[in-house]
């Protein structure tokens, strides 16, 4: 291998090297883990030192042991990256297993019933370099056996707000979004200045089929959420709302930011009654008093977007409206088996 030749495999070798040491650094960073940050110290400092080594035996010919020494890395941060991929947790830190929770949670309609309901969320790892990582809500499930209805499931990208009985007997569902993607999904992401967005999506149980509905449709009986509004909100209070001075909560009640005592957490499978959770869905923040009210401006109207020549869902095409457009294509639907 001639000096220029050995040249760009050795530089070949730095970039792909300087590739891995990247994602290595954006996991140990998301991580929270010092294990993890301890790892990915080592590595930066093998990578550099083997460049300098490998530099200085290639300008004094030996080009071979050159290449070999800047190579010599890789084999074991392909080693590392491969086994955080299989086993997060243990590489990474504890919050990597935090994406996911269950629960069960007493549910009082408003005919005065109640129903034990079984809830489940997803969430993915998201955060910078330098900050501390956190979870981002992604799917959610919910079952439930409705009296004299049947069972109800749904999985979705949304997040079950209220599952209620209107006083003439008919079953109402309502989630809200809370990325993108659900309004993508959902066909509610609004465009244009001065519009606030839609954040509820509601479905009516009609002859054993959830329709989906807009907010003239929605009896006006319903007000505020009988679901757990945010799962982290149980397993974690002292994560999920601002901390007071003597290190207790602050949630926002009547207009202003009240002092509460910190409730446990549950565990994942654990139970949440309604004293609980009557405890937990409050905001804590005067922008986030939106989520716990059934506000008709931030209501799904009925009207919905589609791309242009595209399939519904996609990203990266023109925008056109469909009049109200209640589109069975437009998300996933709430299913129902009949007793």
């Amino acid at each position: 291998m001639n000096k220029a030749g050995a040249g760009v495999a050795l530089a070949a070798i730095v970039l792909l090297n300087a590739v891995v040491t990247y994602m290595t650094i954006v996991f140990s960073m998301l991580s929270g883990s010092t294990f993890a940050r301890s790892v990915t110290i080592v590595f930066v400092s093998t990578n550099v030192l083997g460049l300098l080594l490998g530099i200085v035996l290639l300008l004094r010919g030996k080009r071979v042991v050159a290449i070999s020494v800047a190579a010599a890395v890789l084999p074991v941060s392909f080693l590392a990256l491969a086994a955080a991929a299989t086993q997060p947790t243990h590489l990474f830190g504890p919050i990597a297993a935090q994406g996911e929770h269950n629960w069960n949670e007493v549910v009082s309609v408003s005919t005065g019933e109640k129903v034990i309901v079984k809830r489940w969320e997803k969430g993915r790892l998201v955060g910078e370099p330098g900050h501390e990582p956190g979870i981002l809500f992604d799917e959610s499930r919910i079952e439930a056996d409705l009296p004299g209805a049947g069972t109800l499931r749904w999985q979705t990208s949304l997040s079950p707000w209220l599952l209620d009985k209107a006083h003439d007997g008919a079953w109402y569902l309502i989630a809200k979004t809370m990325t993108s993607k659900s309004s993508r999904e959902y066909g509610i992401e609004y465009r244009g200045e001065g519009t606030k967005g839609a954040k509820f999506v509601a479905y009516k149980l009609v002859n054993g089929t959830w329709e989906r509905i807009v907010a003239s449709d929605v009896p006006n009986e319903f007000k505020a959420p009988n679901l757990l509004t945010y799962s982290g909100i149980a397993f974690n209070p002292k994560k999920s709302f601002y901390n007071g001075p003597q290190g207790d909560l602050l949630v926002y009640v009547d207009g202003k930011m009240n002092a509460v005592a910190a409730p446990a957490s549950i565990a994942e499978g654990g139970l949440v009654d309604l004293e609980y959770k009557l405890r937990l869905n409050h905001p804590s923040h005067p922008d986030q008093k939106k989520e716990f009210e059934l506000t008709r401006e931030y209501f799904d109207d009925g009207t919905r977007y589609i791309e242009y020549k595209c399939k519904p869902q996609s990203t990266d095409c023109a925008w056109v409206t469909l009049e109200r457009g209640l589109d069975e294509r437009f998300g996933r639907a709430p299913k129902q088996r009949m007793p």
